[in-house]
C-alpha cells in the first residue's frame, strides 16, 4: 500500500507521512497498548482508494467441516426427523412457495403482518389489525407463522428481505385458521428461549396469510407438513445450527430430490386427463395415483401449464385463476391422492 501511493502523493509527501510514522511509532513504544490502533491508523492513511480484502476464517484444532462429509444434505437434522427437512432451516423455499404477493387478484394475495413484538421492557406488545388485514378471527385460509429480527417490519416485502438475509427468519407453524392466540400465548412464555437465538435480543412474531376455502387450506397444509417439521405443529422447541441452514431455495430443492428422504423417481399420473370446473365452485379437485406402491415416501411436482392460442377453448390467463405450482407427497403404500 505504501508503494502504491508514491506516485499519487509524490515524494514530498512520502517523506512526510514517513515521518509523522517515525513519531507515531516512537511514541506507541513508550505505550505498547496505543501502538496497534495507531500503526492501523497510519496504514489507513496511506490506502489506495481501490483496497482489497481478505476474509480469514479461525477454526479449531481438528476442526471437520459438518457441510462437507458424505451424506451432508442443508436443511436436514435426521437425529431429530429422518423422513423430512426442518423448517426452520428451509427459510427461502418455504416463503417462495407461499409468497402470493403480487398475485393479479387482491382477494388472493399472500397478507404478511406482526403478531406480537416487543417493547424496551420486553413486555410483549399484540401487533395484528385483523381489520386491515381483511379477514376475521376464524376465517380459513393457509397461514405461516415466522420468527423475524425484532427490528424489522412485516409485510409485502418480507419475503425479498429474507432472501437477502442468511438468519433471522425461520417458519415457526402452518396453520389453516386465523385464531393465532395459542401460538402467541407460546412465543410469549417461551421468550427467553427465543432471544437465545438472537444474541439475546427479542425477536418478533409475524404470519402471511392467504384466504382460501377449509379443504385447499387443509390440502396445502397437508403438503407442507409432510415435506417440512415444523416446530410449533410437532410441539418441539426450534432447532438455530447455521450451518445446518439451506441459503436458496435451490439448495433445499437439491436436498429434497438428492437425499434418501424421497422417491422422485415413481411413476405418478392424472386419473383423469380432462376435468371440467364450474367458476362458482372456486376450486377443483384433481386425483393424482401412483403406479406401484412402495415402503418409500413418493415426491412429484404439479404446476399449471396455460394453453397456447388457438386450442380448443379460449386460453384461461391468470385473471380468470390462481396458477399452482405444489408438490404431492404420496405415503408409504398410498397409490392415490387428492389435490385441490
Amino acid at each position: 500500500a505504501v508503494v502504491s501511493t508514491q506516485s499519487t502523493w509524490g515524494v514530498e509527501n512520502w517523506h512526510q507521512q514517513q515521518q509523522q510514522f517515525s513519531n507515531i511509532r516512537s511514541v506507541a513504544m513508550r505505550k505498547p497498548y496505543f501502538m496497534a490502533m495507531l500503526i492501523l491508523l497510519a496504514m489507513v492513511s496511506f490506502a489506495s482508494p481501490e483496497q482489497k480484502f481478505i476474509n480469514i476464517v479461525l477454526t479449531p484444532r481438528d476442526w471437520q467441516d459438518p457441510t462437507k462429509a458424505d451424506g451432508f444434505f442443508c436443511g436436514t437434522d435426521l437425529k431429530l426427523d429422518d423422513d423430512r427437512l426442518l423448517a426452520e432451516y428451509n427459510t427461502n423455499f418455504i416463503f417462495r412457495h407461499i409468497d402470493k404477493t403480487g398475485d393479479n387478484n387482491p382477494n388472493y394475495r399472500t397478507m404478511v403482518f406482526d403478531l406480537v413484538a416487543f417493547k424496551k421492557n420486553e413486555e410483549p406488545k399484540h401487533l395484528l389489525d385483523q381489520t386491515s388485514c381483511g379477514f376475521g378471527k376464524e376465517e380459513s385460509g393457509l397461514f405461516t407463522v415466522f420468527l423475524a429480527p425484532g427490528t424489522k417490519q412485516c409485510n409485502s416485502l418480507t419475503f425479498d428481505d429474507a432472501s437477502n438475509e442468511q438468519f433471522g427468519y425461520h417458519p415457526l407453524a402452518v396453520l389453516v385458521s386465523s385464531n393465532f392466540e395459542d401460538i402467541k400465548g407460546h412465543f410469549v412464555s417461551n421468550l427467553k428461549t427465543y432471544k437465545d437465538l438472537y444474541g439475546g435480543k427479542p425477536p418478533k412474531l409475524c404470519a402471511s396469510g392467504q384466504m382460501m376455502n377449509n379443504e385447499t387450506a387443509h390440502s396445502r397444509k397437508q403438503e407442507l407438513t409432510s415435506i417440512f417439521n415444523f416446530a410449533y405443529n410437532e410441539n418441539r422447541n426450534i432447532e438455530m445450527s447455521i450451518w445446518k441452514i439451506c441459503q436458496t431455495p435451490d439448495d433445499t430443492l437439491n436436498s429434497i430430490t438428492k437425499s434418501s428422504l424421497f422417491n422422485i423417481n415413481a411413476d405418478v399420473y392424472f386419473k383423469e386427463d380432462k376435468q371440467v370446473v364450474n367458476e362458482d365452485d372456486g376450486f377443483t379437485k384433481i386425483v393424482i395415483l401412483k403406479k406401484s406402491s412402495s415402503s418409500q415416501r413418493a415426491l412429484g411436482f404439479v404446476t399449471t401449464a396455460f394453453p397456447a392460442s388457438g386450442a380448443e377453448c379460449t386460453p384461461a390467463s391468470e385473471d380468470d385463476i390462481t396458477p399452482l405450482s405444489n408438490f404431492v407427497v404420496f405415503k408409504e403404500g398410498e397409490k392415490e391422492l387428492k389435490l385441490w
